[in-house]
């Protein structure tokens, strides 16, 4: 592309050691500028806190930069992000610092994947829906989405691109109706002639039909309104793994937003095999819909490591009184044949059934 020319390296080192002082100075100068991080991004420009940047180390590079090293830090953000060249930090280390995986590139990275869901509504109106900044959800496949990132860019809704795309229509449909129903009231106050009220609602009907045809959005508003404001399940790679500091502040970070875990016992049962504590598995079950343990499959797998604290705490947990009794959690007993099991059960009121007892006892 002519922006790098690694073959004349040599020869821009030995043009530094030729240059005077105040030639070096001044390309640090312009390094020092360019380190002022500008998060322009129209969706969340009013919404980041400021000084994130600060903390990022300083680079001083050890030859004259190219063109392309001589952009700002955000454009070469850009540039990378939209440019698909994944080995572009590997063409020089002043590159390499600045296209590793910083908290200002995971950011400028998320960006893209927000959308105003006002976009089409003039600024004056564009409050009226509250909520508006919609992250698209297969964002949510990616590594780049981290805790630190998402705490600084508001982000109101996660949601599959064509529900945004569709709710971008519907609020402009919605904003649009309400303008010409204030036009109306407006004509009918100054008594204006019946004629012309019937050709301004003639006009704002064949208009609103015009842009439906042009959409490919065919719910109603309030369908479309349910849609948005339901939670939305966690993806499957979130049920699995391992579940450390930064997996759970993203989950923590995503839960506030409008996702849960819809299959409590599963992402439960899943951590306790994983070794996760009961501090993380409390925050967990925070982040799942029933903010319960409702089937057996947790406790399996806390007797299957023999851990009957944790049995206790989820039994604490359970919003079934008869969870003791599970016929699927006494399978697992009868299979185990773990007296310990058995009497540990039957002290919490669990009563097995005759044909539990005799494979229990049964020789095999």
């Amino acid at each position: 592309m002519g922006f790098l020319n690694p073959g004349k390296l040599k020869k821009r080192k030995n043009f530094e050691q030729l240059k005077p002082a105040s030639a070096s100075k001044k390309g640090k100068r312009i390094k020092s500028d360019k380190e002022e991080l500008i998060l322009s991004h129209s969706v969340s420009k009013n919404n980041l806190q400021n000084g994130f940047q600060q903390n990022e180390k300083q680079f001083v590079p050890d030859h004259p930069l190219s063109l392309l090293e001589r952009f700002p830090i955000e454009v070469l953000h850009e540039i990378f992000i939209f440019s698909g060249i994944n080995n572009l930090p590997f063409a020089s280390k002043y590159l390499y610092h600045h296209l590793q995986p910083s908290l200002s590139l995971k950011i400028s990275m998320i960006k893209s994947y927000i959308y105003d869901l006002n976009s089409k509504i003039m600024n004056d109106d564009s409050e009226e829906f509250g909520k508006r900044y919609a992250l698209d959800n297969s964002l949510l496949n990616y590594k780049f989405l981290t805790s630190d990132a998402l705490k600084e860019l508001r982000v109101d809704f996660v949601l599959p691109l064509s529900t945004i795309k569709s709710q971008i229509q519907s609020r402009l449909l919605s904003h649009k109706d309400k303008l010409n129903k204030r036009l109306i009231e407006s004509l009918i106050s100054i008594s204006t002639l019946p004629e012309r009220i019937n050709r301004e609602i003639a006009r704002m009907a064949e208009e609103r039909f015009n842009t439906q045809e042009n959409s490919d959005n065919d719910n109603d508003n309030n369908n479309e309104e349910e849609e948005i404001q339901q939670s939305y399940d966690f993806p499957e790679k979130y049920y699995t793994g391992e579940f450390d500091y930064e997996r759970v502040e993203l989950l923590s970070e995503l839960n506030k937003i409008n996702l849960e875990f819809l299959r409590s016992d599963e992402v439960i049962s899943n951590a306790i095999s994983s070794g996760a504590p009961v501090s993380v598995l409390e925050r967990l079950l925070g982040f799942t819909k029933t903010k319960s343990i409702t089937t057996s499959r947790a406790l399996i797998s806390a007797f299957e490591i023999g851990d009957l604290g944790l049995v206790s705490w989820l039994l604490l947990k359970s919003s079934t009184q008869g969870l003791v009794n599970d016929n699927n959690l006494w399978v697992y007993i009868s299979k185990k044949k773990n007296s310990k099991f058995l009497h540990y059960l039957e002290e919490r009121g669990g009563q097995p059934s005759p044909e539990i007892l005799n494979a229990m006892t049964h020789n095999t």
